[in-house]
């Protein structure tokens, strides 16, 4: 397998050529598998035979108390901020769609996330460019004094948001609202494949898939393999964990959402 890394853009002669520019190809997704359909669906569009070995599952909080609590105090808040499609889905199965209006405005860190809130009847009022935390942290003003935050976040959610927001002069209130577990043992199927070398890329959608699939599989089972199967990311956060997990980056997506990691996908194998 290739070890250089290709940071891809579409461009119009991959994008006429993509239908199914994926033919044949081996795709593992490590997500969960109820997340994983859109992706899943895009790539078998392409032509791609998918494999799904989820290393994570989503579950939520051992208590919905304090859930509650911060849910009955909405009205004093000017921003509730959504970093994940899971935080608004679990959030919004304690909030009741027959209390009045929320006052806060919602910001939603990319398309999925605010897709999310659309489904749900509620409108994001913020999405910024770049989908990362950085990315939010950049969309709002440099002062923030007296502006009061609502963060519902999962247990392994960065600091970087919250944290940015208070040296800002923001009040942030943060509350886990579900919760990120390893998945189950990988089908033996699935640990064939990649022992044979017939898995063409594994698809790493957050720092945690990456964390779970290396104790899913086993340190020295990633290390007789690794050579065996191309690694995609769905962006800079995940590339880092899965470098320091001792594997090569060879695609990464431009944006950090599952249509550019198609895209991604598709660009690079149009190119080879």
């Amino acid at each position: 397998m290739p070890t250089d890394r290709l940071n891809v853009m579409p461009n119009r002669e991959t994008s006429t050529a993509s239908s199914q520019s994926l033919r044949d190809r081996c795709i593992l997704i490590t997500r969960p598998r109820e997340q994983a359909r859109e992706l899943t669906d895009a790539l078998r569009t392409r032509g791609a035979r998918v494999l799904i070995m989820p290393t994570i599952k989503i579950v939520g909080p051992p208590t919905w108390i304090e859930i509650d609590r911060y849910i009955e105090r909405l009205a004093e808040y000017d921003w509730i901020i959504f970093t994940s499609r899971n935080a608004v889905e679990y959030f919004c199965r304690r909030w009741s769609f027959d209390r009045p209006p929320l006052r806060p405005q919602l910001c939603a860190i990319g398309p999925a996330t605010a897709r999310a809130l659309t489904a749900r009847g509620l409108a994001a009022h913020l999405v910024p460019p770049s989908h990362t935390g950085e990315g939010v942290l950049a969309a709002f003003p440099e002062r923030l004094d007296g502006v009061k935050i609502l963060f519902p976040r999962g247990n392994l959610a960065r600091d970087t948001v919250p944290e940015g927001l208070r040296q800002r002069g923001a009040s942030v209130d943060e509350v886990i609202v579900y919760r990120t577990v390893m998945g189950d043992p990988p089908e033996p199927r699935i640990l064939r494949s990649l022992e044979a070398g017939t898995v063409d890329v594994v698809v790493f959608t957050s720092s945690s898939t990456v964390e779970n699939f290396v104790r899913l599989v086993g340190q020295s089972n990633i290390e007789r393999w690794k050579d065996r199967f191309l690694v995609a990311s769905i962006g800079p956060r995940t590339s880092q964990t899965i470098r320091q997990r001792g594997l090569t980056v060879h695609i990464e997506a431009p944006a950090s959402t599952g249509s550019a990691l198609v895209q991604a996908l598709v660009t690079y194998f149009c190119r080879r």
